[in-house]
């Protein structure tokens, strides 16, 4: 099955901005080529382009991170260090909260640089946006809505990480790391013997993988639909640019 940030790249909205902003990236990456000024077309492309390949790679670090979880190995530098598997699902884990929540935000940001608000990035509410009476007629709204329903219960949770540094933790993740700290001790005498735990273990990171599986499923829908109901707006202003070039 086709990876979800491969199915984003493949959308044809995405194609058609990524083809638009050839000249744009051209002088980005060849500095004598640089204007001291972009065109307005230029400017609109590129303003599209930089949110689109945000909201791609959001969803391909979320699948980076299940690739990670799926493949653990605590090396000795890394125990050295104080990395536990706990520590290294909690951070991991956490930083999926975080990516996911922000998906929502850059969708905000998006769809106000192709309606062209004229919003500033950080000033980009959701209110600003989903209740502009354009964005209402075009039914963009409702796929806000969706997108902003599918990450509403992480909200808490990538608070307490980003602007506390509370990581994300369960009973099991707790008492496996203590149960690791009484192995390092050698104080195990009464607990379950490794085979158990270690099954638990597994158990416990499949069930992880699962959930965050389901939690991109349910933002990437709305998301691919967003650049689907986005891109005959995009393809309005594209006409009304090769008018005043005329």
């Amino acid at each position: 099955m086709m990876k979800r940030s491969e199915q984003i790249f493949r959308h044809p909205f995405v194609d058609e901005v990524m083809d638009d902003s050839r000249p744009v990236l051209r002088q980005l990456l060849s500095p004598r080529e640089r204007p001291t000024r972009r065109s307005e077309p230029e400017r609109y492309f590129w303003s599209v382009l930089f949110y689109v390949h945000n909201l791609r790679y959001s969803f391909k670090r979320l699948e980076h991170i299940r690739t990670y979880l799926a493949h653990i190995r605590i090396s000795k530098q890394y125990k050295a260090d104080g990395i536990t598997r706990t520590s290294y699902i909690e951070y991991h884990s956490s930083n999926h909260a975080v990516i996911l929540v922000g998906i929502f935000d850059i969708a905000l940001i998006l769809t106000s640089n192709v309606f062209r608000f004229g919003i500033a990035a950080k000033q980009c509410r959701s209110d600003l946006v989903m209740q502009n009476d354009w964005v209402h007629k075009r039914g963009i709204d409702r796929i806000l809505r969706q997108l902003d329903s599918a990450v509403s219960l992480l909200r808490e949770p990538r608070n307490l990480f980003a602007h506390r540094g509370i990581p994300q933790m369960d009973e099991f993740l707790t008492a496996l790391d203590c149960y690791d700290a009484l192995e390092e001790k050698g104080l195990l005498k009464k607990m379950p013997n490794r085979s158990k735990v270690e099954l638990g273990y597994k158990e416990k990171v499949l069930g992880i993988l699962d959930e965050l599986s389901k939690r991109e499923e349910s933002a990437f829908n709305p998301t691919m639909e967003l650049l689907t109901g986005l891109h005959p707006v995009y393809n309005s202003w594209k006409k009304f640019f090769a008018t005043q070039e005329k």
